[in-house]
C-alpha cells in the first residue's frame, strides 16, 4: 500500500514540474521594443516602361505604323548609352475593335479595325540621361510613359544594412529604457523581423509614378538636351525588427 501512495507523489511530481518551468519562463521580466533601420542611396539606373500604340482600320497599317514608332525609340536608346541586354521588347499585343452600338443584338457587331500595342521595358544605367533620352523617344499619340522606377543596384547588400542598423537600434532603445529604470538587458528571446519594403523615393517633387502619368501626357514636360535634369530624389529601402530582451 504505502508504494502505490509513493508512486502516485512522484507521477504528480513529474507533471507538475514542466507546469512550473513553463510558469517560470512566462513570469520572465522582458522588455520588447522595436528598431527601424533606413538607407538612403541615389539611384544608379532608371527603368522606363513605354508603350507604342495605334489603331487602324487594316491591321497591316497599325503593325507598321507601331513597328517604325518602336524603331525610333530603341534609336533612341542606343544613342542615350543603353545596351540591348537592358531592352524588354517581347510584350506585342493586337485585338480586333468593334462598334459596340448594334441596335438591341439585332444585327452583329460591326469590326472597327484593330489596336496594336508594343510594350518596351528600357533600363537607363546613366541616371543623369533619361529625361534627354525620354525626350527624343517620346511621340505625341504613339508613344507613353507607362511607368518609371528608380533603383539601385545590390539591393540585397544595402537591405542587409538596413537590418543590422534596425537591429542596432532596437537593443539601444532597450538598453536606454532599462537604464532609466536601474535595470540593464540581458539575452534577446524573441525576435521579429518584417518583409522587406518596396524601394520608394523621397526628396523629389514627385513619386516616379506621377512623373510618368504627366510625361505622358505632354511630351515638353520632358527635359529637352542641356536642360537641367528634375531631382529623383533618393531610394530609400527600410528594414524593421521587434525584439524581447531579458530584464535583470
Amino acid at each position: 500500500m504505502r508504494s502505490h501512495v509513493l508512486g502516485g507523489i512522484v507521477l504528480s511530481l513529474l507533471i507538475v514540474g514542466p507546469a512550473l518551468a513553463e510558469t517560470d519562463a512566462n513570469a520572465r521580466s522582458l522588455i520588447t521594443v522595436e528598431g527601424q533601420g533606413e538607407v538612403r542611396l541615389p539611384p544608379d539606373k532608371i527603368v522606363v516602361v513605354l508603350e507604342v500604340e495605334d489603331r487602324a482600320a487594316s491591321l497591316a497599317d497599325a503593325r507598321a505604323t507601331v513597328a517604325a514608332a518602336a524603331s525610333r525609340v530603341l534609336e533612341a536608346a542606343a544613342q542615350h548609352g543603353v545596351e540591348k541586354r537592358d531592352i524588354d521588347a517581347a510584350d506585342l499585343r493586337i485585338a480586333p475593335m468593334f462598334d459596340t452600338y448594334n441596335d438591341d443584338h439585332q444585327r452583329p457587331l460591326k469590326r472597327l479595325g484593330f489596336r496594336v500595342q508594343h510594350t518596351l521595358v528600357i533600363t537607363v544605367r546613366d541616371p543623369s540621361s533619361y529625361q534627354d533620352f525620354l525626350a527624343a523617344a517620346l511621340e505625341p499619340g504613339l508613344v507613353s510613359v507607362r511607368w518609371i522606377s528608380a533603383q539601385v543596384e545590390r539591393t540585397r547588400e544595402h537591405r542587409d544594412e538596413a537590418r543590422r542598423m534596425a537591429v542596432k537600434a532596437a537593443r539601444e532603445k532597450a538598453q536606454a529604457v532599462a537604464a532609466e529604470l536601474g535595470q540593464a538587458i540581458g539575452r534577446a528571446v524573441t525576435i521579429e523581423v518584417e518583409g522587406a519594403t518596396t524601394p520608394c523615393c523621397e526628396g523629389s517633387e514627385q513619386s516616379p509614378f506621377a512623373r510618368s502619368m504627366a510625361m505622358s501626357n505632354s511630351v515638353s514636360e520632358v527635359s529637352g538636351p542641356g536642360t537641367s535634369q528634375q531631382s529623383l530624389g533618393l531610394v530609400v529601402l527600410t528594414a524593421n525588427v521587434k525584439v524581447a530582451f531579458e530584464l535583470r
